[in-house]
């Protein structure tokens, strides 16, 4: 009820005043957030975990099962089909230095294949297959870093050939 002072001077309220903030009203603008929060977060943890159990299951892979593994992805690619033996041949010499690398604990994704020529010349566990593991990796080098191509039959025959090395010097444990 305005008092006589203010309605001698014509001021009267304008508006009624608010009161004050309701916090289950502030609830209702903050809770779409926290739910879309918390869908987010749970959908990054799972796909984390999910990778995660997929890289732990890599790592419990023997070397050789771990070539094997990638040997299959190569394969499935068609790069050769597909008429692209540079890439294919990166690959491949990838596949046998990591195999190298975790199975006679050499460090072969470090050397080019001249260095690799003169370290693994008395290697005794591979002296059977020297010859033509050096053939393979120059024949790589040559598809990769020339512009020769290189025989579909040939690169075939290239990656029959790695099957075989994987399959005959990852028999039993990784040699020292």
């Amino acid at each position: 009820m305005p008092d006589e002072t203010t309605t001698q001077l014509g001021m009267e309220d304008i508006h009624d005043i608010r009161g004050p903030l309701i916090p289950t009203s502030l609830l209702w603008y903050i809770f779409p957030f926290l739910i879309l929060l918390i869908i987010l977060t749970s959908f990054f943890l799972l796909r984390r975990k999910k990778k995660s159990i997929l890289n732990f299951k890599e790592t419990l892979l023997t070397p050789s099962e771990r070539a094997f593994l990638e040997l299959e992805r190569l394969k499935k690619q068609e790069l050769l089909t597909k008429g692209d033996p540079k890439k294919f041949y990166s690959f491949l010499t990838e596949i046998i230095k990591i195999f190298l690398m975790q199975h006679f604990h050499y460090n072969a994704p470090e050397k080019t294949t001249p260095e690799i020529r003169n370290d693994l010349a008395h290697h005794k566990p591979l002296t059977n297959f020297y010859q033509n593991l050096m053939s393979l990796l120059e024949r790589s080098d040559l598809a990769k870093f020339t512009s020769q191509m290189t025989e579909t039959p040939l690169a075939r025959k290239d990656m029959e050939w790695t099957y075989e090395f994987i399959k005959n010097t990852g028999m039993g444990e990784p040699s020292q």
